[in-house]
């Protein structure tokens, strides 16, 4: 009430003010107030999505400290359990309890969950975000990359209006169509510029590697 806020006209530009003081952001900006908007009905059209027959996932919650940092490759932040006098560690991901689940007998589960991972930030990057992971019994890669494509086509109709969105830099993204699927070591040899196969050596992509970042300016 005692400050002004910023000019109407020019709006709030300064993107370290718009994602230190979102409020600021959401009362100036119609445009972030928008993408509030279609953030909510993405997660809850996902949600529909996955719970729907004959989909018929289950959404669950799993525990945000673990005892060990597991499930993916990231630097935790560490906290204290008082009550069990135990260090615990945020988590990087919920793919150990959300797996110990269909082990339990829960064919298929989803959760939309925050994450914490203790490494750079920037204003495309957060230490805490929320991911979606879903895990099916009896499925394998093949069924789970059919089914990301048809949830994320019908998403962007759902929300979007059409497959082709714009992103705020003003890149065109077509999610339509049949995507294609490249197979680990086909898209590393065609990054690496030569044939990786399983029989390829560690040493061998070593010095790959070394060699690729010598020949980079």
């Amino acid at each position: 009430a005692l400050r002004p806020l910023p000019d109407k006209w020019h709006g709030l530009a300064d993107v370290e003010t718009r994602y230190r003081q979102r409020y600021v952001d959401l009362t100036i900006n119609p445009e972030s107030r928008r993408v509030f908007r279609q953030r909510a009905a993405l997660v809850r059209y996902m949600r529909d999505f996955l719970e729907a027959p004959p989909r018929g996932f289950m959404e669950v919650e799993t525990p945000m400290m673990h005892p060990i940092p597991g499930g993916a490759a990231a630097r935790p932040f560490v906290t204290h359990h008082n009550a069990l006098d135990l260090d615990m560690y945020l988590r990087v991901a919920p793919e150990l309890y959300l797996k110990r689940l269909v082990v339990g007998g829960f064919e298929r589960v989803f959760e939309i969950n925050r994450n914490f991972r203790n490494e750079g930030a920037d204003s495309t990057h957060s230490p805490e975000f929320a991911m979606l992971e879903a895990y099916q019994a009896y499925g394998d890669y093949n069924q789970m990359a059919a089914l990301t494509q048809e949830m994320v086509q019908k998403a962007a109709i759902a929300v979007a209006g059409s497959t082709e969105v714009t992103l705020a830099d003003g890149t065109l993204y077509d999610l339509g169509g049949e995507w294609p699927r490249v197979s680990m070591y086909e898209s590393l040899s065609e990054a690496a510029g030569r044939v990786i196969t399983p029989e390829t050596t560690v040493e061998e992509l070593l010095a790959l590697a070394a060699e690729q970042e010598v020949a980079e300016p």
